[in-house]
């Protein structure tokens, strides 16, 4: 997996309106055997031996999509890529929340 990083905890940034559904598109694909599914990135993390064991972590921030963008861009300048299952950068034009 050319993707993972050994030295990194973090697996996956994203954003939702509802982490229940975020979540439930996630463990959609773990069960959907060729069927087409929303959340196409999900398929890296059901690729991981021990995936029945990650950790689902969330933060409520009325700014998700500008912290997204931040998180992602701090973890890319850190590392050189994404994170293991991001399969694109947040939203460019997201309004900048640090060193705006």
């Amino acid at each position: 997996m050319a993707e993972w990083i050994a030295s990194v905890q973090t697996l996956y940034l994203g954003d939702a309106a509802s982490l229940r559904e975020r979540v439930g598109e996630l463990v959609e694909f773990s069960r959907a055997r060729g069927r087409s599914v929303r959340h196409y990135g999900g398929r890296l993390l059901w690729q991981l031996e021990d995936c029945q064991a990650l950790l689902v972590a969330w933060k409520v921030e009325p700014y998700s999509t500008a912290l997204e963008y931040d998180l992602l861009e701090e973890f890319i300048v850190a590392h050189g890529k994404l994170p293991f299952a991001n399969l694109k950068r947040g939203l460019r034009n997201a309004p900048r929340l640090r060193g705006a």
